[in-house]
């Protein structure tokens, strides 16, 4: 999650982590949820965010 962190600074994305262990408890992995706070939409690419939050940045386009 530290690398998800400072790739994408963006103030409104909320990341929660869980650890899930296979069928058989040999092993663990963990599985990062993601969610733009701003628009309460959950976020499928952390790295790239919500897409939404960055639109406001843009200047429009002549």
């Amino acid at each position: 999650m530290p690398e998800i962190v400072r790739q994408n600074a963006c103030p409104h994305l909320a990341l929660e982590a869980s650890i899930r262990r296979s069928f058989l408890g040999l092993r663990e992995r963990v599985v990062l949820y993601a969610v733009c706070a701003k628009h309460l939409t959950e976020v499928r690419e952390p790295v790239v965010g919500c897409g939404r939050c960055h639109e406001a940045r843009l200047p429009p386009n002549t």
